[in-house]
């Protein structure tokens, strides 16, 4: 399935040039260091000199612009999230055990290149709310940014929805708020530009 996304991904740059794709790969539930080898491997065979290489410093990548990609043969983003040592072997979270630290190819970039946080709860206001001060605070120096605005199931929100579904109650919820607030948000900043203006 994974390699029939990304050989998708590679026939619509074939199709398309200029244009630029990054891929940000994370939550590794039950891979050990040759799952991780496994697929870094199939990335770099499908990709090849598509993919842009890892700069030395957060500074370096922001300087990248897209006349500068242009001018290579790269397309590729690859930002890998590799797992956390877990300092006990019993540990099923997704981590990788304390034998399985991986290193990243000079191809793949690692987290400190991009920031991806998201509202942890699952109401639609809170998550609105939550996106909008993360938008509000965040530093473009750091590299990469990406706001998910999604909603966070728990425990509780999961036991409280025994029938009917999940797109229902949160989905939807979330969808509606999310679209009230970008309107607000594109008409203030309209009536701004105008007055600039």
């Amino acid at each position: 399935l994974i390699v029939e996304l990304f050989k998708r991904v590679d026939d619509f740059l074939s199709v398309h040039p200029k244009e630029i794709v990054l891929i940000d790969i994370n939550h590794f539930y039950e891979f050990r260091e040759q799952h991780h080898d496994k697929l870094l491997d199939m990335i770099s065979n499908l990709f090849g000199d598509r993919l842009i290489s890892r700069p030395t410093t957060t500074r370096t990548a922001m300087s990248y612009t897209l006349n500068k990609i242009w001018n290579s043969t790269g397309r590729v983003i690859i930002f890998y999230q590799p797992p956390l040592p877990s300092l006990r072997a019993s540990d099923i979270n997704g981590h990788a055990g304390p034998s399985d630290i991986i290193k990243l190819p000079n191809h793949v970039w690692s987290r400190q290149f991009i920031r991806s946080p998201w509202p942890k709860t699952d109401d639609a206001k809170r998550m609105v709310d939550d996106v909008g001060n993360i938008l509000q605070t965040r530093v473009l120096e750091d590299g990469f940014q990406v706001c998910q605005a999604i909603v966070t199931l728990t425990v509780n929100s999961i036991i409280r929805q025994p029938t009917g579904t999940f797109e229902a109650r949160f989905g939807r919820r979330a969808t509606r708020a999310l679209v009230d607030w970008l309107r607000q948000v594109f008409d203030s900043f309209s009536y701004l530009l105008f007055k600039l203006v």
